[in-house]
């Protein structure tokens, strides 16, 4: 259960310093999101961190599979 954890609060940490910092001025302004609001950018943050919660996922289960034999 932690390494699930570990690997959930990593995918949101990423997810939203790389939509703040690196994705948000290039965005829209609709896709932007506004502090203390329902908007789309809050779809866009959850998209970005479930893409790379899957990431983290397909990463360590190929690295566990390829060094687990030996």
């Amino acid at each position: 259960m932690l390494p699930r954890l570990l690997k959930q609060a990593a995918a949101v940490i990423l997810g939203c310093l790389l939509y703040f910092f690196v994705l948000m001025p290039l965005l829209p302004s609709a896709a932007q999101h506004q502090p203390f609001r329902l908007d789309w950018g809050l779809l866009v943050i959850a998209w970005i961190c479930l893409v790379i919660y899957g990431a983290l996922e397909l990463a360590v289960g190929l690295w566990s599979t390829r060094y687990r034999g030996r």
